[in-house]
């Protein structure tokens, strides 16, 4: 999938548009894993976001694999969510949002919060875009108070050069609160000003980010 990819979509961005989205207590943050945190955490969660937090998320798939216990009680939509998860956290980004997706279908009357942000922030990371923004825009129009997923959407849309003037009025709201000074803030930023056509001023926002993963450089080079 490219940048653009997802246009047609896997039926995860409908599937996230015509859910209603649940919010559950904990399922905020980035949950790139999408696995929910807080007092209703059980021990599995546990056990996968201590996996996760270690950056072993390809133990978590592989003990996925061999659950027979999630597989033979856990509901579809659990199973794919778990699956979602740990894919995410050994950053198989395609796979985890076609697990994600999955699980969005699992829950056609409602679903918890931490799937739509799940599978969103796993399309944005496998380059599914449309599909990332779809996902987003669902959740804003939930709640508005998540400024993360704000900058997540202005760098898609900046990564598509569409509707650079909304790209620049969510990362203006970021800038402005306690995202302001995060890496993916000043990283989306550097995308808009790219797409904005304003090449020189991207590189020299780059610049001044200590530790930019090089495939993103590249990527506003191109854009």
């Amino acid at each position: 999938d490219g940048a653009s990819g997802g246009a047609g979509g896997s039926g995860g961005a409908r599937g996230v548009r015509d859910a209603e989205v649940v919010r559950q207590p904990g399922a905020g943050g980035p949950a790139d894993h999408g696995l929910q945190r807080g007092g209703g955490v059980g021990p599995a969660d546990r056990a996968a976001l201590g996996l996760l937090t270690k950056g072993k998320g390809a133990e978590l798939v592989a003990r996925l694999g061999r659950s027979w216990v999630l597989r033979a009680f856990g509901s579809p939509g659990e199973v794919a969510a778990r699956r979602g998860a740990a894919l995410a956290g050994a950053a198989r980004w395609k796979e985890a949002a076609d697990a994600w997706s999955e699980a969005i279908r699992a829950y056609p009357k409602g679903m918890p919060r931490a799937v739509a942000l799940g599978f969103s922030h796993a399309a944005f990371e496998a380059g599914r875009d449309r599909d990332a923004m779809a996902g987003y825009r669902v959740l804003l129009e939930r709640d508005a108070a998540l400024p993360r997923v704000k900058v997540r959407l202005a760098h898609a849309l900046s990564r598509l050069a569409e509707d650079l003037d909304e790209a620049d009025a969510l990362l203006t709201a970021a800038e402005s609160g306690v995202e302001a000074s995060a890496p993916a803030t000043r990283i989306a930023r550097a995308a808009w000003l790219a797409a904005s056509g304003r090449k020189k001023e991207a590189r020299a926002h780059l610049e001044s980010i200590e530790d930019v993963p090089p495939y993103l450089a590249a990527e506003v080079e191109k854009l």
